[in-house]
């Protein structure tokens, strides 16, 4: 049986809430929401390992499909209500990701 180095890179805890008026735009459900130790723990998400650049050793996030994340359905979030913090704190406006500060200026005018 093989063992792995699970790395955990979360955001960190203390980030608030983001509230973002997205409206129809769901482009980043396109991500991979990386799952905190507690969520991975709790059972309550699907998770894969994901090798990344930025770790010793894979990452754990929620799977994805052709169109993204596993849990967007017909283009809306299924558990949106339970949603992992990873997409709780995300905000396209104030992003490092080029492809969504590209978002954001076309959506919002402007980014923070």
């Amino acid at each position: 049986m093989k063992t792995y180095n699970i790395q955990f890179i979360a955001m960190e805890q203390t980030l608030p809430e983001s509230i973002v008026p997205c409206g129809e735009c769901n482009s980043c459900c396109k991500l991979s929401p990386l799952l905190t130790p507690e969520e991975f723990e709790s059972g309550l998400y699907a998770y894969t390992l994901m090798k990344t650049e930025y770790s010793d050793g894979p990452v754990v996030t929620v799977p994805r499909n052709e169109n993204g994340c596993m849990y967007l359905i017909n283009g809306k979030c299924s558990i949106y209500d339970s949603r992992p913090k990873a997409c709780r704190v995300f905000d396209c406006r104030t992003s490092t990701f080029e492809k969504y500060q590209k978002i954001a200026l076309e959506k919002f005018g402007n980014v923070v």
